[in-house]
């Protein structure tokens, strides 16, 4: 009987390391910057403490920060649908990102400028201007109204 419990907790033992390890290097790499084809460069995540942290260390990198979550119970949303659309200077009326968050945070490095931004999640819509100016970074926290039953 000792055998067999001491079996069963190496397989659990297998099974949570081969989890983790799975979990931890999807983490790492949902955190890879990407670029659009208008040559911005974002990055997103923030689901779970790892990527939290690691995108907490890259925000020196970024002018404009984005956070999701909904009024009230300030849960964090992810997946939701982000357009940035240039309003002013080089490029204005240029749509310059166009992507899904894969969690809370959405960070963009943009050139100084106006931008539209426009977050959607389960049909919601919320809308923002910013500008960009000097290398300041901005955070920006959009709130959805709580979800409708």
């Amino acid at each position: 009987m000792n055998r067999n419990r001491r079996m069963r907790t190496s397989a659990l033992a297998a099974v949570f390391a081969l989890a983790s390890g799975a979990a931890f290097a999807q983490a790492g790499a949902s955190l890879a910057p990407k670029t659009t084809p208008a040559g911005v460069v974002y990055v997103s995540g923030g689901v779970g403490n790892a990527q939290q942290q690691a995108m907490k260390d890259a925000t020196k990198d970024y002018d404009l920060r984005m956070t999701f979550a909904r009024q009230q119970t300030g849960s964090y949303l992810a997946s939701v649908k982000v357009t940035i659309d240039r309003t002013e200077g080089s490029g204005a009326g240029s749509l310059v990102l166009d992507t899904v968050s894969s969690g809370p945070m959405l960070f963009v490095k943009l050139p100084d400028g106006r931008y539209d931004v426009r977050a959607e999640v389960e049909g919601q819509v919320q809308t923002r201007t910013v500008n960009v100016r000097n290398g300041r970074g901005q955070d920006l926290v959009i709130h959805f109204p709580p979800k409708q039953s």
